[in-house]
């Protein structure tokens, strides 16, 4: 699969999930709609990132495991495939196994610390308000505070600037805010700041411009 950033993730959504049916095509043939029975998309080559998509739904479709160091000195077997034909039978039993644990766990996947890192460590690629949002000595979130979503967004900016990050639209800026303020502690207001729109229990007293030098500079 291509390492760019989905223009769209509803057919990754709609595989994943099996909530409806898709269409299915052999090549050369008229494509039929049909429900598949397999809930397994794997790719060697990278994870998913969506261009527009940067909610936890995309995300949480994915399970990014990772694998071991090539060893040094390992030598390649180039007839690896026809030993592993040869043992077909026994890698089948060994599938049937992990479902029948997967079945026994109300098909549940049981979700290691290494791949929870991997899945949160993507969703800081591919939206980087995130890791704004981890930052310091840019706001604080302070009860009785109040800021104008310009200048939040200002911040925004300038952290962008001072850590090599391209910043997002303004609009992709304040929606991520808007729907995960509960899990912020702060609230979206449209008249929090005379008319203006803006957030409360946000502190960017100290924020710097992006035409101004940094601290660190």
């Amino acid at each position: 699969m291509k390492t760019e950033a989905l223009p769209q993730t509803n057919n990754i959504k709609t595989l994943v999930t099996l909530e409806d049916k898709i269409d299915i095509e052999r090549k050369g043939q008229q494509s039929v709609q049909g429900t598949l029975y397999v809930r397994f998309a794997c790719f060697g080559n990278g994870s998913l990132h969506a261009l527009y998509d940067k909610s936890n739904g995309f995300y949480r479709r994915q399970l990014l495991l990772t694998t071991k160091e090539k060893p040094v000195g390992r030598m390649d077997d180039p007839f690896l495939i026809d030993k592993m034909r040869n043992e077909k039978e026994g890698i089948l039993l060994w599938a049937l196994e992990g479902l029948h644990r997967l079945i026994q766990n109300n098909y549940q996947f049981t979700i290691s610390e290494r791949t929870a890192a991997n899945l949160k460590e993507a969703m800081e690629q591919g939206n980087n308000i995130l890791g704004f949002l981890k930052s310091e000595s840019y706001f604080e979130i302070r009860q009785g505070a109040k800021c104008k979503s310009t200048d939040f967004y200002k911040v925004y900016e300038r952290w962008c600037l001072d850590n090599l990050e391209k910043p997002l639209a303004a609009s992709t800026f304040i929606h991520h805010l808007k729907d995960n303020q509960k899990s912020l502690g702060i609230v979206y207001d449209d008249k929090c700041i005379g008319t203006n729109r803006g957030f409360h229990n946000v502190d960017v007293d100290l924020f710097l411009p992006v035409d101004v030098p940094s601290p660190w500079d």
